[in-house]
């Protein structure tokens, strides 16, 4: 009988787990997870450029390097780049093993989107990773709401999108512009860019973009909600953005509540867990697999003054 190439590893990974796993004060072993990472072959050409060039660059290793040093979970957990056959990123478990998968399509609509705004191949590249690596985050967020069992009331979609800006907020300008690219394919992804209509009739003729009963926050307020939560952060960086309007006053005067509340929130969910003491987002451990080469690229390796990265975070934003 052929065994499914996952389940090798995970017996494998149980293995060599149990024969360096910890002993309690009781003698039971405590076995400890892991995220690791899998490039399944893909069919389209194009796909495996893109598959080959994040596998020799080892981008997927890094980012689960970084999260098991940071976090730790009872079980194993593949991080992938897959063929979907459709526009999609997601975390899903089926009892013998769990996976974030970021999906190529994901990737091909990315760059659909953000090319007819930034047509400079640079700039271009730089915010498909950015947004690349929001989606990760928010997916990882997934991750860790499941394995850690949170209590999270309201909408998870939003909970893990919170999770991602925070974690982003707190690697200095690459982070930031890495947060702007993501808000920027929420805003350019959404109906009204995509196929100019009305809300109410693209929910009505069931445009994936815009279905209301979704538990994702619509594209434009998932935009405005990063928006605010960066300028929470950083309202220094982001007040043209409230002064040419884009981020409406009334929302800007409780963005600094928002950020704090959010930090309080994930702090505490985290710390049981955690394997580095707060503040956990600025831990050297996370900016080192976070930190983007975005700012550097477009600086030509200079260290941003402010003013740099208020013109660099203006850019990114088409209003």
């Amino acid at each position: 009988m052929k065994l499914n190439n996952r389940i090798v590893v995970c017996l494998f990974l149980a293995l060599g787990m149990s024969i360096l796993m910890d002993q309690s004060s009781l003698g039971h072993a405590k076995v400890k997870g892991m995220f690791i990472t899998d490039y399944p072959p893909v069919n389209s050409q194009e796909h495996e450029s893109l598959r080959s060039a994040l596998k020799d660059s080892k981008f997927l290793e890094q980012f689960a390097d970084g999260m098991n040093q940071f976090i730790a979970i009872p079980g194993i957990v593949f991080i992938e780049l897959r063929e979907c056959g459709k526009v999609n990123a997601f975390y899903q478990s089926n009892g013998r093993f769990a996976e974030i998968v970021m999906c190529y399509e994901i990737l091909d609509d990315m760059k659909q989107v953000l090319s007819h705004y930034y047509p400079d191949p640079q700039m271009m590249g730089q915010m498909v990773s950015g947004a690349m690596m929001f989606v990760l985050l928010h997916e990882f967020g997934h991750a860790l709401v499941h394995q850690l069992d949170l209590p999270i009331t309201g909408k998870e979609e939003d909970a893990v999108d919170q999770l991602s800006t925070l974690l982003l907020t707190n690697v200095g300008a690459a982070g930031e512009s890495a947060l702007m690219a993501g808000a920027q394919y929420f805003k350019l992804g959404s109906a009204k860019y995509r196929r100019p209509g009305t809300v109410w009739l693209e929910n009505i003729f069931g445009n994936e973009h815009y279905n209301f009963s979704d538990e994702h926050s619509i594209h434009e307020q998932r935009f405005f909600n990063i928006l605010c939560w960066e300028y929470g952060y950083n309202p220094e960086a982001l007040a043209f953005a409230v002064k040419n309007g884009t981020l409406p006053a009334r929302r800007a005067e409780r963005c600094g509540q928002e950020y704090q509340q959010i930090v309080r929130a994930w702090e505490r969910f985290l710390a049981p867990h955690a394997k580095v003491k707060p503040p956990f987002v600025q831990s050297p451990l996370i900016v080192e697999f976070l930190l983007l080469e975005q700012f550097r690229t477009a600086s030509r390796g200079a260290s941003p003054s402010p003013r740099q990265l208020h013109l660099w975070l203006g850019s990114l934003i088409v209003v």
